[in-house]
């Protein structure tokens, strides 16, 4: 009985110092596909798809980006890249868009270079306040369209919703779940332990 309370007390305790240390997650995060639009104050549209994880009011990791605008599809279209300001610079890869609109800072493109590369681009910057609103968008791709919103951004024209076919995970316990998992085993096992030698004294 001891030899099986002390391995119930070992793994319980393991368990708990695992989840507790640093850089140590188990929650799932899970890819989804968004469908987003947003309409300018010249009235042109801009949409699309993409996938990404999201945390709160934000989306991160995209990937799959499409874009259409003024009802002219990007070129590239499915494997658009994402950049991310920083800085005053743009890093590849570092897009984040917001479900409320106003903390997006993301440029889509059809190109891995900001560098006057590519044929169209759309980009919001709203993470920054009103005075800083910097949301473009601009089509090469046969007939020549462009939009810009700055201080007449409305983040009630921006509009980002869950679609159809998204991939989903399993949710694995948090940190917190496990650690009382792993004492709760411990007070088990401590309490058959102690009633098991009350009733031999007995």
């Amino acid at each position: 009985m001891k030899k099986t309370v002390a391995r119930l007390a070992f793994v319980a305790v393991m368990a708990i110092l695992v989840m507790a240390a640093p850089g140590v997650s188990t929650v799932a995060q899970a890819s989804q596909i968004y469908d987003y639009s947003y309409t300018f104050t010249d009235g042109k549209v801009l949409s699309g798809s993409f996938t990404g994880v999201a945390s709160g009011n934000l989306i991160t990791n995209l990937t799959n980006i499409s874009v259409t605008y003024n009802n002219v599809a990007f070129n590239g279209n499915g494997s658009l890249s994402n950049f991310g300001i920083n800085n005053y610079a743009w890093n590849l890869g570092q897009g984040v868009v917001s479900f409320n609109g106003l903390a997006n800072n993301f440029a889509f493109l059809d190109s891995t270079l900001f560098n006057g590369t590519h044929t169209n681009f759309t980009y919001f910057i709203t993470n920054s306040g009103p005075s800083n609103y910097d949301v473009r968008a601009e089509n090469t791709n046969g007939t020549y369209s462009y939009s810009y919103d700055d201080t007449g951004y409305n983040a009630a024209n921006w509009h980002v919703t869950p679609a159809g076919g998204s991939a989903s995970a399993v949710a694995t316990p948090e940190p917190g779940t496990m650690m009382l998992l792993g004492s709760g085993v411990l007070t088990f096992g401590l309490s058959r332990f102690r009633r098991r030698k009350q009733e031999v004294v007995a």
